[in-house]
């Protein structure tokens, strides 16, 4: 897939702090990264019964080190045109995570800035959220607030895990009915701004909501990383060609 309109992207980029591509992989992919993401969340449940724990498997980190597949697909073309137009031509894979909202059970995360959980050197980077599965309003899609990226990086406190939401980090923004859902069909890719403030609210419906994440920011970049969030780094980009392609 080559972007359609790249500079009217860039520019919704820079305005809104976010824009959502129209299908940007086909069904079959889809499926068959949804079924891989599948596979690996089972395994790791066997792994953690074995040692005497459970898996809550609401988010599988390090995809690209979990699978061949993950691999491929954090380096995909779509990625690799997203990259060069927002970061440049020299990038690398910040963090990947497999986020799966069961049904009824899934929770809600707060309203936060990805570089809540952390501050970089360059601070801005962005997230690219693929959806496995229809995402709404009743299933937990994203909400964001346009424009909320250009006021920097706000303060985030440190939230515990409850009834209602995961454990992680929580903003409060002052323009919150500014918000707008990003309800996506499988293969469709919302690309966020680290400093684009969203939430996700709980999963309700009867089936699963499912989303491949995988965040970029400038090759050489610095990661101060205060809440721990799972690094994946690897090359992607070198002088506009993918790093690692036709070896």
């Amino acid at each position: 897939m080559s972007l359609a309109d790249p500079q009217r992207y860039k520019e919704d980029f820079r305005q809104h702090g976010y824009f959502v591509l129209p299908s940007a992989f086909a069904q079959e992919c889809i499926a068959e990264l949804a079924d891989e993401l599948d596979r690996v969340q089972q395994q790791l449940r066997a792994q953690s019964a074995q040692r005497g724990k459970i898996l809550g498997g609401w988010a599988i980190s390090r995809l690209q080190q979990r699978s061949p597949l993950f691999a491929d697909f954090i380096k995909d073309p779509v990625f690799a045109q997203l990259c060069q137009l927002l970061i440049g031509p020299d990038a690398d894979l910040f963090w990947s995570v497999g986020a799966i909202k069961a049904a009824q059970t899934g929770k809600a995360f707060r309203w936060h800035q990805d570089s809540g959980y952390g501050t970089t050197e360059p601070l801005e980077y962005i997230t690219c959220w693929t959806a496995l599965d229809r995402t709404t309003r009743e299933n937990g899609c994203l909400w964001v607030i346009p424009g909320s990226h250009r006021a920097g990086l706000i303060g985030h406190a440190s939230e515990k895990e409850s009834e209602r939401a995961y454990p992680g980090v929580e903003a409060d923004p002052q323009d919150r009915e500014r918000a707008v859902p990003l309800e996506m069909a499988p293969g469709q890719v919302a690309v966020l701004s680290s400093l684009v403030l969203h939430k996700s609210e709980p999963n309700r419906p009867a089936g699963v909501r499912r989303g491949l994440v995988a965040a970029y920011q400038r090759a050489g970049f610095v990661a101060h990383n205060e809440r721990g969030l799972p690094q994946d780094s690897c090359p992607v980009l070198r002088g506009g060609v993918v790093s690692g392609a036709g070896n």
